[in-house]
């Protein structure tokens, strides 16, 4: 049986293992400035979750929300050897525990859009375009 359990916090520790799982999706390195990049990001964010599958870490996600009409899911990331085992879902679903009074939007790329409709994360094309840019060298505006 699989057991996922869940926490809402991050610890040291917890730096390099999301360095590592960021590494293997390309968002970025392993090395001392990776793990600083991931803990800028988790300290900036309103919610957290951690995974562990059977006692092991899996994969995390994060939230930034003003806690009153808005919740951007900002990332579901799961290493690729827990892949289809419930880890996503459950994150997921966390998140939605954690904000039932808020609108949540969540980014879907390809591989994921399944995921969130499964979890009532559903496309709606006629009330809403996402806008993007990418980050900008040196912070340049």
């Amino acid at each position: 049986m699989t057991a996922i359990n869940l926490r809402h916090n991050f610890t040291p520790d917890d730096l390099p293992k999301i360095a590592h799982l960021w590494a293997q999706l390309g968002w970025g390195s392993e090395d001392e400035t990776g793990q600083q990049l991931v803990q800028q990001a988790l300290m900036g964010s309103s919610w957290i979750a951690m995974a562990e599958l059977n006692g092991q870490f899996a994969g995390y996600a994060r939230a930034l929300s003003d806690g009153v009409l808005v919740t951007y899911l900002v990332e579901v990331a799961v290493l690729p050897s827990c892949r289809r085992r419930g880890v996503g879902g459950a994150l997921i679903d966390a998140c939605l525990q954690a904000f039932p009074h808020t609108s949540i939007y969540a980014d879907a790329l390809p591989g994921i859009l399944g995921l969130n409709r499964r979890h009532g994360l559903v496309p709606r094309p006629s009330q809403l375009t996402a806008c993007s840019r990418g980050p900008r060298p040196n912070g340049a505006a």
